[in-house]
């Protein structure tokens, strides 16, 4: 049972059984929901140090689906029958994968319930004995969700290679944290990986639906490349970080996993301090890839940089854009132009065109659009606007 939103919500408080009291003060919970949610997330980060490592965002879904079970099973009986225990097991193995450990994980439960339990007496005048039976079905919840976590926590734990990704989490987590400290921690455990924090690190990035079972075949079939490459799951991203192992070995490993996924690959960078930007590298060049593709920052690493400032841009080039999309031959000449050395004739052999021809294209262009691609602002202002213009609309989601 999941409310995605207040009315849902409603609709499932409306359910209850035959006290119209525990309808009402369910009603009331679920118009708080987002805020009780948030505070019982806060409580937990502040009480529990280890979740610090663990991505707000991440957290927060997994709080507030929990939440909505619980206030499922108070607002109806057959709530119960509603638990998920493969999400349950799930969630222990990740958290055991993460370095958590199943004491701070069933203690998350408790929190949570103790919030919702005040959240209740908070919006109930004078809790009856309707409403005590049903708050006693949350310890059920508990009990079924916490049962489930410590089974799946308990596979994983069982494992070498789960104690090997808790290692593997912090050192991507203290890596992609901004502060010194973290990237202190980052060296102290980069050997336990394989990793020489002196040598060369190149990273690439991954956008693609990765489930648990996923990353861990993938992880697999890097382990069995040369050199240390280890994975690691940030934001809704695959990343990879590795050292003395080539990019195209990686690559065809992530595709024998995923064969159309798409990647950013970074520029190999010195040392353990330059890590962080062969990752953003990584992550740029994704964001200016067309789905499906590799891009690698070296080859297109202006158009990766700009994609950040679109929106910033967009006053200057979009005119370009809309010119691009009505005059696709036109086009076609000033990337000719540009990748033929700025010859028009090579351009011209390169579009099986007269050279007149693409000298029209060229001048036609500039009538447009206000940049003369023979000289370089304007066919750097052209190149921007048509790498810019290619690049998937919705970057910012990737």
């Amino acid at each position: 049972m999941e409310f995605t939103n207040n009315e849902r919500g409603a609709a499932v408080a409306a359910t209850a059984g035959d006290s119209e009291s525990v309808r009402e003060v369910c009603r009331a919970v679920v118009d708080r929901f987002d805020a009780v949610t948030e505070q019982a997330v806060g409580k937990i980060r502040a009480e529990i140090t280890s979740y610090h490592s663990i991505p707000y965002r991440e957290q927060y879904d997994y709080i507030r689906t929990g939440l909505e079970l619980m206030l499922g099973a108070v607002a109806n009986p057959a709530g119960i029958a509603d638990l998920d225990s493969a999400r349950s097991r799930d969630l222990g193995r990740r958290r055991a994968m993460q370095g958590i450990s199943l004491s701070d994980v069933i203690e998350t439960y408790h929190i949570a319930l103790r919030e919702l339990w005040h959240e209740l007496l908070a919006q109930a005048p004078e809790p009856d004995a309707d409403l005590v039976t049903a708050v006693g079905r949350l310890w059920d919840v508990v009990h079924l969700e916490t049962t489930a976590v410590a089974e799946g926590h308990s596979e994983a734990t069982r494992s070498q290679q789960a104690v090997r990704a808790g290692v593997r989490h912090r050192f991507f987590a203290a890596l992609i944290a901004p502060d010194h400290r973290s990237l202190f921690d980052a060296r102290e455990l980069a050997p336990s990986l394989g990793f020489d924090p002196d040598g060369d690190f190149q990273a690439l990035c991954v956008d693609s639906d990765w489930p648990e079972a996923a990353q861990e075949r993938i992880q697999l079939a890097l382990d069995g490349l040369r050199g240390a490459v280890h994975c690691s799951r940030h934001d809704g991203l695959l990343t990879i970080l590795c050292q003395s192992a080539s990019a195209p070995t990686v690559i065809a490993a992530v595709r024998s996993v995923r064969p159309r996924a798409t990647i950013g690959v970074g520029l190999e960078r010195p040392g353990l301090d330059r890590a962080p930007t062969t990752l953003d590298d990584a992550l740029q060049a994704l964001r200016s890839s067309r789905i499906g593709t590799v891009t690698r920052f070296a080859d297109n690493w202006l158009a990766a940089s700009l994609a950040q400032q679109r929106e910033r841009l967009a006053p200057l080039l979009e005119q370009g854009w809309r010119i691009a999309e009505e005059n696709p031959h036109l086009v076609e000449a000033v990337r000719a132009f540009a990748d033929s050395s700025l010859s028009v004739s090579a351009a011209a052999r390169r579009l099986n065109l007269h050279a007149n021809s693409v000298t029209y294209r060229l001048d036609r262009w500039r009538s447009l659009t206000g940049w003369d691609p023979r000289t370089t602002p304007g066919l750097m202002a052209s190149i921007a606007a048509l790498d810019l213009a290619a690049m998937p609309a919705e970057t910012d989601q990737r």
